[in-house]
């Protein structure tokens, strides 16, 4: 039964993040290395429910639970600046940042 109802919350998040013109992730099976969710301090990931999914060098990708959040949106330009990097933000489940939020342990 949790699994068809976080299923039924991907697909919102999904369909909402059609809506708002970006991509959706689901990171539950992703593997993040710890070059990219070290990109993020914990407390700061942790405030804003967002995290560092993706850092190759030249791309950086974060999912946030709130992609619209201007906190989110000045982390995700920063990191891009910092790191000379094609930043881009995806929209993401609260359950697949907690999966990604465990990486932090």
């Amino acid at each position: 039964m949790e699994s068809i109802h976080l299923a039924e919350q991907e697909k919102l998040a999904k369909g909402e993040a059609e809506q708002l013109g970006i991509s959706h992730v689901n990171l539950v099976a992703f593997p993040i290395s710890p070059d990219a969710i070290s990109m993020i301090p914990e407390e700061q990931a942790k405030e804003l429910n967002v995290i560092c999914f993706l850092f190759t060098g030249p791309e950086l990708r974060v999912g946030a639970v709130n992609p619209t959040d201007p906190k989110v949106k000045e982390i995700v330009y920063q990191l891009g600046e910092r790191n000379k990097a094609s930043a881009v933000v995806y929209k993401i489940t609260e359950h697949s940042f907690e999966k990604a939020f465990g990486l932090y342990a």
